[in-house]
């Protein structure tokens, strides 16, 4: 909050002038279109503006995390508690990024999910769950799993979550072949489907081209969540949902009001 704060007018204005560069630009035109038009057009718009490249962006490498990380706030503010459940995982150019997307599916996508089904439909911890694998493309990723609960019934539900995990990563075999296919075909027509119309068929070409530098990168991703095998799963699940790699951060109301 603080460094939101100190943030002035010059800031935004060479932050602007450093990274929008005609260089560091995509732009995407999908339809029934003349190409030589709209090149003359953006020509006109942009061959003006000075062409430098923008600048590198330097992050810090985290260090190997070896203990398990744990940070809980109270606020007056909230009345129930926000759970936040990580594990650091891999970048959008590692091949787990594919057994990992369909782990999170499995976990929380639609109310039949292992989650969804089990902590708020059948044990009653939790008004609601979901999950992602996050995997950028300038460092490795991370794999989150959030409720949104009673803080009254944290410990529970925190347990609740490890056993699922565990139940998956022990289960012979990992998941059905069949429960498997199920998901696969669900996330790959999500994906045709995002792309059915002009602008969303705009949108995933610009999006690969800036995230992957592959303009092509959706039909390799979803050849890729075709391919996933219920070992892979198992794989996954072992190799980065570990005690020492998992973090935890909750928003939660003080105790005495809970």
């Amino acid at each position: 909050t603080e460094a939101f704060k100190a943030l002035t007018r010059d800031d935004l204005v060479g932050f602007h002038e450093r990274w929008y560069v005609p260089d560091n630009m995509v732009v995407v035109a999908v339809g029934d279109f003349d190409g030589a038009a709209v090149a003359r057009q953006l020509r006109e718009a942009f061959g003006s503006v000075p062409r430098r490249a923008p600048p590198a962006a330097e992050l810090a490498q985290e260090p190997v995390q070896i203990a398990p990380r744990r940070r809980v706030v109270a606020d007056e503010a909230v009345q129930r508690a926000y759970v936040q459940m990580g594990w650091r995982t891999v970048s959008i150019f590692h091949p787990d990024l594919y057994p990992l997307d369909v782990l999170s599916y499995i976990l929380t996508a639609g109310d039949s999910s292992v989650l969804v089904s089990k902590l708020r439909d059948d044990l009653g911890l939790v008004d609601g769950i979901s999950s992602y694998s996050a995997t950028p493309s300038y460092d490795a990723g991370f794999f989150v799993i959030a409720p949104v609960l009673e803080a009254a019934k944290l410990e529970e539900a925190e347990a609740a979550i490890l056993a699922e995990l565990d139940r998956l990563r022990s289960r012979p075999g990992g998941m059905s072949e069949a429960d498997l296919k199920r998901v696969q075909t669900q996330m790959a027509a999500e994906e045709v489907y995002g792309q059915e119309t002009a602008e969303g068929r705009a949108s995933a070409l610009g999006r690969n081209l800036l995230i992957t530098g592959d303009v092509n990168f959706s039909e390799r991703y979803l050849a890729g969540i075709r391919s996933v095998t219920p070992e892979q799963i198992q794989q996954v699940l072992e190799k980065y949902f570990r005690p020492e790699k998992h973090c935890v951060a909750i928003l939660r109301p003080p105790a005495e009001t809970t």
